[in-house]
């Protein structure tokens, strides 16, 4: 995997990290920055955490797996991809404002947020990623993420309530499947 494809994985990520931050940056106009930034942190690092534990599990069950592990890569990425395509679609984007500032709500969202990374760590296993490039995607999806997350929260602060968010959805989904559908080629063509 290519360093641009890692970035875009982690764009790909990062897109419902923006939508949830979207909605909650509606309610948090004229908040301390030392606040925000306590939102951006918690979201990167879940996402971070998330991607780094599927990565540490997929290695555990690679030796069993490795005859068709770049279907179970595949087909992980379709899914979260998909996934976020079809709430793209439901979605008429934020109903209610997300009240990030409380604890238990940003904690909730940011593990909300983060679950398909751990199907994204779980491929990185499966394609055996090198070290080198495992730890430049996380550190990418760990600034990805935290600039996902501020441009969310300013761009709900400043926009209101809009369709942003289920677009950003659609979009992430697009990319993840496209990264899917590059794994799965790369792998039968070889």
């Amino acid at each position: 995997m290519s360093y641009m494809e890692l970035f875009l994985l982690a764009a790909g990520l990062s897109f419902d990290t923006f939508a949830v931050s979207f909605c909650g940056g509606l309610s948090l106009k004229d908040k301390k920055t030392g606040a925000k930034v306590w939102i951006y942190i918690c979201f990167a690092f879940f996402q971070t955490a998330f991607t780094l534990t599927g990565w540490v599990l997929g290695m555990a069950v690679e030796s069993y797996i490795q005859s068709f592990d770049h279907w179970i890569a595949a087909g992980l990425l379709w899914y979260i991809g998909g996934k976020m395509v079809v709430e793209g679609f439901r979605n008429k984007g934020c109903e209610t404002a997300v009240n990030l500032l409380d604890t238990k709500y940003l904690i909730i969202s940011s593990v909300a947020t983060s679950i398909d990374a751990l199907a994204a760590g779980i491929s990185f296993a499966m394609i055996r990623l090198e070290t080198v490039r495992l730890i430049a995607g996380l550190a990418m999806i760990a600034l990805v993420t935290a600039f996902a997350s501020l441009m969310g929260i300013n761009g709900g602060n400043r926009i209101g309530k809009s369709c942003v968010g289920r677009r950003s959805e659609l979009l992430g989904g697009v990319i993840l499947v496209a990264i899917g559908i590059k794994i799965l080629i790369g792998h039968l063509i070889v």
